[in-house]
């Protein structure tokens, strides 16, 4: 089991050492799920506005540790920091197309899968995509539900 304090310093050092453009320290992954997993449901998880992997550890092993046994997916939605050093009208197309490519994977899986909940998790920016998401799902007629 993973300390949190482990890994609130992991959390500190790597969005420290990110601030001063050294996006290299983010080696973090998710284990990939399991098909079981992915029966059972999907947790997809949107990072803040840095789109770090690391932006999900913490989230990961929370879940992991409260006995959620679904597939948890993370999903960056744009460059490195592009959202804070883009002009708008520039990344907000960007933005918007990823949007668009979520909700086809989505429903794929929820056509795959009908009977599996499928849940949102998003941090900081990452609240942008699922923005977007629920403006393209409604006329899909699609429930995703969110934290």
């Amino acid at each position: 089991m993973i300390h949190a304090r482990f890994i609130a310093f992991l959390m500190t050092a790597a969005l420290a050492l990110t601030s001063f453009g050294c996006e290299a320290i983010d080696v973090w992954r998710a284990p990939v799920s399991t098909p079981e997993q992915y029966d059972k449901g999907l947790i997809v998880f949107y990072p803040g506005t840095a789109n770090l992997h690391m932006e999900v550890v913490g989230f990961y092993y929370a879940f992991r540790e409260a006995g959620i046994d679904l597939a948890i997916e993370e999903v960056q939605w744009s460059e490195y920091i592009e959202t804070v050093l883009v002009p708008g009208e520039e990344v907000q197309p960007r933005i918007t197309a990823k949007a668009k490519s979520e909700a086809a994977r989505i429903a794929q899986y929820i056509y795959d899968h009908p009977n599996a909940p499928v849940t949102l998790v998003t941090y900081s920016g990452g609240a942008c995509v699922r923005c977007r998401l629920r403006q393209i799902c409604r006329p899909m007629r699609l429930s995703i539900g969110s934290f």
